[in-house]
């Protein structure tokens, strides 16, 4: 799949655009719903588009499950709370280049909504995995994503804020199935699971 679904270019200015299902053409009155990633950067755009298009979907699921009441105020509400904590630049490195690991997290996420996974669960997911990234980012770490790297991503931010050990556990688990699925698929340069066998201190 190419990692350019989802995004289109308008006056130098990368957006995301989202079919809407049929069945919803009549609550929406429209075919797509296109918003903008403020951004210029094409690298920053194909991290961005995950937020994007996962507020997009969860705004989408619970029309179709609520209908047209308080349509505006969800959608604000929905559409805010996902993209303020990607207001700033972000890049991912690893092995292989930017554009390979959001891609591999674009399929990734894609083959889950296939095999039918809740636009929550699908969500959750992305948040971490790009969570994680982010964090290499801000530490300065680029290249292969290591065990090592993995460890020190548990010790130092993970364990330091004050989540409960269930959150904890269910974040490594998400890696650990991302960064698999990576490995097993031979997607984003990545050869072995970092996160595999670990578990909270």
């Amino acid at each position: 799949m190419s990692d350019m679904k989802y995004l289109l270019l308008r006056r130098q200015t990368w957006y995301v655009q989202v079919r809407v299902p049929p069945s919803l053409y009549p609550i929406l009155g429209k075919h797509k719903i296109i918003r903008s990633l403020k951004t210029q950067n094409l690298a920053e755009a194909k991290v961005r588009k995950h937020h994007a298009v996962g507020a997009i979907k969860i705004f989408l699921h619970e029309i179709a499950n609520a209908g047209e009441s308080n349509l505006q105020d969800r959608w604000a509400s929905n559409w805010v709370a996902q993209m303020t904590p990607f207001d700033g630049a972000v890049s991912c490195h690893t092995k292989g280049g930017s554009t390979s690991i959001s891609q591999a997290l674009d399929d990734h996420l894609e083959e889950l909504e296939k095999r039918g996974r809740r636009p929550s669960t699908i969500n959750a997911r992305r948040k971490k995995v790009e969570a994680f990234l982010e964090w290499l980012e801000g530490a300065g770490e680029k290249g292969q994503i290591t065990k090592q790297r993995a460890g020190q991503y548990v010790s130092q931010a993970l364990m330091k804020r004050s989540i409960a050990l269930k959150t904890i556990k269910d974040t490594l688990c998400d890696l650990s199935a991302f960064f698999e699925w990576c490995s097993q698929r031979g997607q984003g340069g990545i050869k072995v699971n970092p996160f595999q066998g670990m578990v909270c201190p």
